[in-house]
């Protein structure tokens, strides 16, 4: 019987048993592994991680070698998020063949990982600050007709909840209620969808989000509703349908959505960022127009933090982050004429988006029908 490697009891046993108990992790595990732990470690026996050179020379590589490590994507040294990574990847691994009696010791285990790495910092310490998009580069975000009408959809709920790429992705009508307790529309954050995995599943800290509805926002659902959801996809919404579908129905993937994003800012002449810069920018235009700190670390991060946190109900507070909202306001967002959510003419869009242009924003009523993917309907 050929002896167990340390690569074939990652790909053979861990990985498959990975895939069972940690659906969305698994594919993370198995690249790490790939990139950085079995090209080296990969052809040893697993045994011979319990021998003294064995156990030295996980350590040594772990606290020093594994820092040194180049990214494949730019050719710079790891992030020190990515080294952790890694090295939990890896650790798990070996503490799972400790439970199942095929090593003695996990060398990982007492020897301060946490301490020997430091703080987890970005691998460019200076970016954050910058990063992030202003009240007037949203407005354009949400109005500009030169836009795709699915797309000034799609930012309108993504800049003006705070939602997280995968939240938004997920809304469905049934998500959204026109008025909340006598005040402002509601929005019910409580599933996410998972790029990698194709799945729906829950918010990143398992707790749902209520944001109230901005008024522009809701005349932009309302107006995407009453006419512009039937013209994009050929048929009248049900409550289970998404917002913002693809063309075959489903979810917009993150990577999908970042190539039309960084179009999209060039045709407005703005520097290309992470949409992702959508929560940071909807926190900083509330504290900005004097918002209490609480109201918005609800409709962001309304996971308990501390005791208080506990005894804090959404519910009670609604007419408090209503009020936070109508702060936001801007006569670009002002009501003077219905908001352009029908579908615009490929010939009408400028030259950046032009190689996109028809299948993003093609009118025919079919496109859902026929089952293609962009939503333009050829076949």
């Amino acid at each position: 019987m050929a002896e167990l490697t340390i690569k074939s009891y990652a790909l053979d046993v861990w990985i498959p048993q990975r895939k069972k108990n940690k659906p969305l992790a698994w594919r993370d595990n198995l690249s790490w592994l790939n990139n950085h732990v079995l090209p080296l470690f990969g052809p040893r026996p697993l045994a011979w991680v319990d021998t003294a050179a064995g156990t030295r020379a996980i350590r040594i590589w772990a606290t020093v070698e594994l820092q040194q490590q180049k990214a494949q994507h730019d050719e710079e040294p790891l992030a020190d998020r990515s080294v952790r990574n890694i090295l939990s990847t890896f650790k798990v691994m070996l503490g799972d063949a400790v439970w199942q009696e095929r090593l003695a010791k996990n060398p990982l285990d007492g020897i301060g990982l946490s301490k020997r790495l430091g703080r987890c910092d970005d691998k460019d310490g200076t970016w954050r600050n910058k990063a992030g998009f202003d009240l007037e580069q949203i407005v354009s975000l949400t109005t500009d007709r030169r836009l795709p009408p699915e797309r000034l959809m799609l930012y309108a709920l993504a800049f003006l909840t705070g939602g997280r790429t995968g939240e938004v992705s997920n809304l469905r009508w049934r998500d959204w209620t026109d008025s909340y307790k006598g005040q402002l529309g509601r929005l019910l954050i409580a599933t996410s969808f998972n790029t990698r995995n194709r799945i729906e599943k829950s918010t990143k800290t398992n707790v749902e989000k209520w944001i109230p509805v901005h008024p522009f926002l809701a005349r932009t659902l309302q107006a995407w509703h009453e006419g512009g959801w039937r013209d994009y996809t050929g048929r009248e919404p049900t409550p289970e349908d998404l917002i913002v579908p693809r063309g075959d129905g489903g979810q917009w993937g993150n990577g999908q959505r970042l190539k039309r994003f960084h179009l999209d800012l060039d045709t407005l002449g703005m520097p290309r960022q992470r949409q992702y810069e959508n929560r940071s920018s909807f926190r900083m235009l509330l504290i900005n127009v004097g918002a209490e700190e609480l109201l918005v670390n609800r409709m962001t991060h309304p996971s308990p933090k501390q005791a208080s946190d506990l005894y804090t109900r959404t519910d009670k507070i609604w007419p408090a982050m209503c009020g936070a909202i109508r702060l936001l306001r801007h006569p670009g967002w002002e009501p003077r004429e219905p908001v352009p959510l029908r579908p615009v003419p490929s010939e009408a869009l400028p030259a950046p988006s032009d190689h996109v242009g028809k299948r993003l924003t093609c009118s025919r009523p079919s496109a859902l029908r026929q089952g293609c993917r962009s939503g333009c309907g050829t076949p």
